[in-house]
């Protein structure tokens, strides 16, 4: 198995391979890139890069966001495209290229700031809206800079998972990320405030209302009722106490073939 990116020059050098094989396989990838970037920088954010760092490219199989600064007229570019799009709900583009599905946004107009729960003051404030430490990360397409904490490999690395930003417009969405971090992608150790929205989350939400939820917005299922029981009968979820919560490894083989 590929091992996890070590640094921010292992993971920019998967992310450039992963650039340039998609804009030479996927044509309206390729303009929608050229095109935005045409305004400004474009960047990737969160779980593409996330799930570069830790699979490698031969493996990915979700969907990509990125995000751009300042604003970009949305008739022309969306005549530009000629692409399949919607728009959602805080203005942003939902739009099918080729080979992906693509959420692309105005990074100053994130829910975090459109609410006042954080300040936009450059691109890096962006690192500070994602629901998980494992999110918090961006790439500038145009020049390669990659932008993270500095202990952002190391918890990779360790498996170790927090939570970055707690408000959430869709609270079973962000429960579902948590419990889907330890069951897809072996999250083994919480960090103490991951545990308390983990545990609020198992407290509000039955396991069939998660799996109702993940077999509806994800291509793959991986919250079995054994893992919700798992998670949710945890003392140190349970009654959260400790600093952090060491979960341990999973027995079972984690599926790779879908991230």
């Amino acid at each position: 198995m590929l091992s996890i990116a070590s640094n921010r020059g292992a993971l920019s050098k998967r992310v450039r391979r992963f650039l340039e094989r998609e804009r030479a396989r996927d044509k309206s990838l390729a303009s929608l890139i050229a095109c935005t970037n045409a305004y400004d920088n474009i960047y990737l954010y969160g779980g593409v890069l996330r799930d570069i760092a830790l699979y490698g490219i031969a493996r990915f199989r979700s969907d990509i966001d990125m995000v751009y600064v300042g604003g970009i007229p949305s008739t022309e570019l969306v005549t530009v495209l000629g692409l399949p799009f919607h728009r959602n709900r805080f203005g942003g583009f939902r739009i099918q290229t080729e080979r992906w599905s693509v959420d692309l946004w105005q990074a100053e107009k994130t829910w975090a700031f459109l609410e006042g729960l954080r300040e936009y003051k450059s691109i890096e404030s962006l690192l500070d809206t994602t629901i998980t430490n494992w999110e918090s990360i961006l790439y500038c397409v145009d020049g390669g800079r990659l932008i993270c904490k500095e202990n952002y490999f190391d918890d990779l690395r360790r498996r170790y998972l927090d939570v970055v930003f707690d408000k959430n417009p869709n609270t079973l969405g962000m429960y579902i990320r948590l419990v889907r971090a330890y069951a897809s992608k072996d999250a083994s150790i919480l960090s103490h405030k991951a545990a308390q929205v983990l545990s609020k989350g198992l407290r509000t939400h039955s396991f069939e209302e998660m799996s109702t939820y993940e077999m509806a917005h994800y291509s793959s299922v991986y919250i079995s009722r054994g893992t919700y029981n798992y998670l949710k009968g945890h003392d140190d979820i349970l009654h959260v106490r400790k600093p952090f919560i060491n979960l341990g490894n999973k027995q079972e083989p984690l599926p790779f073939d879908v991230i």
